[in-house]
């Protein structure tokens, strides 16, 4: 009996998705899905906000024009990124948050450059500066908490799977990163000469706990 009540709902279930029209799915049901998927999303990120596969996977979806990519959808990408970063920064043990640290930070850079090609307007040689230290500052902790793993024996207790993650996405972070001084330097003719500063996170610690706040009450 419980079988076949379980097997009903999990029916009733499945048939709210089912296509059953011979017309497209209009706006309302195509809102109603989007919604579903991104309050999975939600769930998932505030349980680990440092875990690259839920971040990246809510950016994306938050960003993509298809299903979100509008300004309030935009700016809230902006926040997981920075709630990311702050919680990243507080990390003194693991250090795959610090990847996912970096690649928040190069999320929020891309968000900037496509605002600057809609605006037709170049992003501040400043600008660049601290989105590339803040790379470096974070691949560099990951290195640090790298070490001090293998060092201590914890390394090993990871799975392979998991430290190929971890070294493919730094690997391509430092590479991404070095772009930036190709960037720099295309504009130092017309700004003049950048003097970088000392590395400014987009979130601290304390910034982030009010964003997930916020964030989770939306």
């Amino acid at each position: 009996m419980v079988t076949v009540a379980k097997d009903w709902l999990q029916a009733m279930n499945k048939s709210r998705f089912a296509k059953t029209s011979r017309f497209g799915i209009n706006d309302a049901h195509r809102n109603e899905i989007s919604r579903e998927i991104e309050q999975m999303y939600l769930r998932a990120y505030l349980m680990d906000p440092t875990d690259y596969g839920v971040y990246n996977g809510y950016f994306l979806f938050l960003t993509i024009h298809e299903l979100r990519g509008t300004p309030a959808a935009r700016e809230h990408a902006r926040k997981i990124s920075q709630m990311t970063i702050g919680k990243a920064r507080a990390e003194e043990i693991d250090p795959q948050p610090w990847v996912t640290a970096a690649m928040a930070t190069l999320n929020l850079f891309f968000l900037d450059q496509e605002d600057s090609r809609t605006n037709q307007t170049a992003i501040p040689s400043a600008m660049l500066v601290q989105y590339q230290q803040q790379m470096r500052y974070c691949l560099q902790q990951y290195e640090i908490l790298r070490e001090k793993a293998i060092a201590e024996g914890r390394w090993d207790l990871i799975s392979q799977v998991r430290k190929d993650d971890m070294e493919e996405r730094a690997g391509f972070a430092g590479k991404t990163m070095e772009q930036f001084t190709v960037m720099l330097a295309r504009q130092e003719a017309s700004e003049g000469d950048v003097s970088p500063s000392e590395p400014r996170p987009e979130a601290s610690a304390t910034t982030a706990r009010s964003q997930e706040s916020e964030i989770g009450g939306e």
